[in-house]
């Protein structure tokens, strides 16, 4: 979750620079990549992330730079990660560790 966080900031401060970064579309790669790991490992994360996401954009002003983020990106053609793509090297931080904690 604290992966996935770290790319919602970039939506709110500017959303149209950010649709069409490059580095962002970087940072969301690794982390889909290791999501799609995660989920590999029979790891669930969609139910939080789905509860984060509700939770950050919430309110009028975020919902409207995710929207202006979306338009913006609109037309541009993103690839999506295969399961040949998850990557455990993508993750910035130690899942061995996190695993631990359960």
């Amino acid at each position: 979750m604290m992966q996935d966080a770290k790319i919602y900031p970039y939506i709110l401060e500017n959303p149209i620079a950010t649709a069409t970064s490059e580095e962002f579309e970087k940072e969301h790669w690794d982390t889909a990549t290791c999501d799609g790991y995660l989920m590999s490992q029979n790891i669930e994360i969609l139910k939080p992330i789905d509860f984060m996401e509700n939770s950050y954009f919430n309110t009028k002003e975020r919902m409207r730079a995710y929207i202006e983020f979306n338009v913006a990106s609109s037309g541009r053609v993103f690839h999506i990660p295969l399961p040949r793509d998850d990557n455990k090297e993508n993750c910035d931080f130690n899942i061995t560790k996190m695993l631990e904690l359960e």
